[in-house]
């Protein structure tokens, strides 16, 4: 007799195994699995919910908030065909209180960040671009009167400025007087910069006036004036020498009571370095492409600029290529100090008894 060792022995298993092994097997291994990475997830878990959270100052959502709103109402004023209405006193003062919010909430730490992001909509949502937007597709005068009320059509005739009285704007220069003022300032800045450095000069642009709006949907009779503009014909590129300019054009300031100039392009805190990169080539005012500084004194109409513009610093281009496209004339120079104003809003001395007697039926 044949001695068999599978006498008394379990059967071995079929082919491929018994059903269910390799899942069983596939639920051990996902088990160790688990126990091997769940300290380190749990861990993780912890110090993720122990973190602290810093949330926005709430000056931040206020810039915000107040500049995208800003922003969509004049948006909307255009969209309805009133674009008129963006170019207004109140408009104007809505948009000084948004810059304010703006300002405190970048000046404020936490705020910051939102605040950055409320001075990019500002800048894309404005008086300036939305009203230049506004003006390019203005309606039809006629075919804005056909829809309105007689009433409307009484105010869309007033002959002042919406928030400005008659004797306030009666108190004020004239467009003949400011027009002389602006001649005789710019006339004795470039007599001063030409004695001082031997600078010559080309006048760059004629005088502009543009009617002023009143604020209920039509013009009034007062303008917004722009005087001309000289530039000088030599390039002004050493960084003494153009704070040397200043410092003339300051002294004649001070002789004709005006406020010394300041300087727009230099970071003061309020504005961010991408912005002065924008708009002037760079955040340091040694780099930068164009300097832009302005005086104006609350309480009259008038400001005035004083830009100097250096393509030996402009790397991209991008700045010759601006002015080559903005000149009128092909003769007149592409760099160097350029005076420039700007008036509103101004009532000529002979439309003042027609304006007196137009504003006695409102």
């Amino acid at each position: 007799m044949v001695n068999d060792f599978s006498d008394g022995a379990p059967p071995l298993p079929p082919p491929g195994g018994y059903r269910g092994s390799s899942r069983l097997a596939r639920s051990e291994e996902a088990a160790r699995s688990d126990a091997r990475g769940s300290a380190p997830a749990a861990v993780l878990e912890t110090a993720t919910l122990e973190r602290p959270r810093r949330r926005p100052h709430w000056l931040g959502w206020v810039s915000l908030g107040a500049a995208v709103c800003f922003a969509l109402g004049l948006t909307g004023l255009v969209l309805a065909g009133r674009g008129d209405l963006v170019l207004t006193v109140s408009a104007l003062a809505a948009q000084v209180l948004v810059v304010a919010a703006i300002v405190a909430a970048i000046a404020t730490p936490r705020a910051r960040r939102l605040g950055v992001i409320a001075l990019g909509i500002a800048l894309l949502g404005n008086v300036a671009t939305i009203g230049g937007a506004a003006a390019l597709s203005a309606p039809d005068p006629a075919a804005l009167a056909a829809g309105q009320t007689p009433q409307e059509q009484h105010w869309a005739e007033y002959p002042g400025v919406e928030d400005f009285s008659a004797d306030e704007i009666l108190a004020q220069p004239s467009l003949e007087s400011e027009r002389a003022a602006t001649d005789a300032l710019f006339s004795d800045i470039r007599d001063a910069l030409t004695d001082e450095f031997g600078y010559t000069w080309t006048q760059v642009a004629d005088e502009n006036l543009r009617p002023e709006r009143n604020g209920h949907g039509g013009e009034s009779m007062l303008v917004d004036a722009q005087f001309g503009a000289w530039s000088t014909n030599e390039p002004i590129h050493d960084l003494t020498r153009k704070r040397e300019v200043y410092s003339v054009i300051d002294g004649v300031l001070a002789e004709h009571g005006i406020p010394t100039l300041l300087p727009l392009n230099e970071a003061d805190g309020t504005v961010p370095e991408a912005s002065l990169e924008n708009m002037y080539g760079s955040a340091d005012p040694s780099q930068q492409v164009v300097w832009e500084w302005a005086t104006w004194s609350w309480g009259t109409p008038s400001q005035y600029y004083a830009v100097i513009t250096d393509l030996s610093r402009d790397e991209s281009g991008s700045f010759r290529a601006a002015a080559e496209a903005q000149r009128s004339d092909p003769e007149d120079p592409l760099e160097g100090l350029t005076l420039q104003s700007r008036s509103r809003p101004l009532l000529s001395e002979a439309d003042v008894e027609e304006f007196t007697e137009r504003m006695s039926e409102y």
